[in-house]
């Protein structure tokens, strides 16, 4: 399972980490992960906040109006996360799952901060006015080509790749490589354009590189 998740996603809980010794606390909450995401900016997670038009400063304003910093340094390499934390950690996996999303990126982590209710992550963000609905739609139009600022230039199809040979690639290997970037990691599925029960149309998303490959329709399996 840990191999599912992207250096983005990586990055963004090593932030929070940062972020929980930034105010002095023994643990990782949803807070911590928030101010993570915001900070890496590589992450589709990160595109959505600014879509939004949230920046780390306003996230950090409004997280500061509900927590306290820590009396005491922070020393101790590894620190526990809560029990809503390791819930947002799972919704993310179960919204990588219902995207049909080998990978789990910033972009699932954000939908499972949203998913954990009453925590102070998922008040901050519907404050600010991002809910689960729109988050989720901004996402999976970026992932179907209608990109967000900052991805305009990765996020377009390639119309001089041979489909066919992405189709071999995405049957054969749980590990394929990107023919833009030669990224190996696997892609991202988009199945639209549904026409009978036989044959679904199929976009690959490379999840290093964004670009995007039309492998035309196939058969589901």
């Amino acid at each position: 399972m840990f191999e599912r998740f992207t250096d983005s996603f990586r990055k963004a809980m090593t932030l929070a980490k940062q972020e929980a010794r930034r105010y002095n606390h023994e643990y990782i909450g949803t807070e911590h992960i928030l101010l993570g995401l915001a900070e890496e900016d590589e992450g589709i997670g990160f595109q959505v906040l600014h879509n939004f038009s949230i920046e780390i400063d306003k996230l950090r304003n409004e997280i500061e109006k509900q927590i306290k910093i820590g009396d005491n340094t922070v020393y101790q390499d590894k620190l526990p996360q809560t029990p809503q934390t390791k819930k947002v950690i799972e919704w993310a996996i179960d919204e990588a799952r219902a995207l049909n999303n080998r990978e789990i990126g910033t972009e699932h982590l954000l939908l499972g901060l949203l998913k954990v209710k009453g925590s102070i992550a998922s008040q901050v963000l519907n404050t600010l006015g991002v809910t689960c609905v729109k988050a989720r739609e901004k996402i999976i139009n970026s992932l179907e080509g209608n990109e967000l600022p900052g991805e305009k230039a990765n996020m377009k199809v390639s119309k001089g790749t041979d489909k066919n040979q992405i189709q071999l690639f995405e049957i054969k290997n749980s590990l394929t490589k990107c023919p833009e970037c030669e990224y190996e990691g696997g892609f991202h599925n988009i199945f639209c354009d549904v026409n009978s029960k036989e044959q679904t149309k199929w976009i690959l998303v490379c999840p290093n590189c964004k670009m995007k490959f039309d492998i035309g329709l196939r058969c589901p399996k």
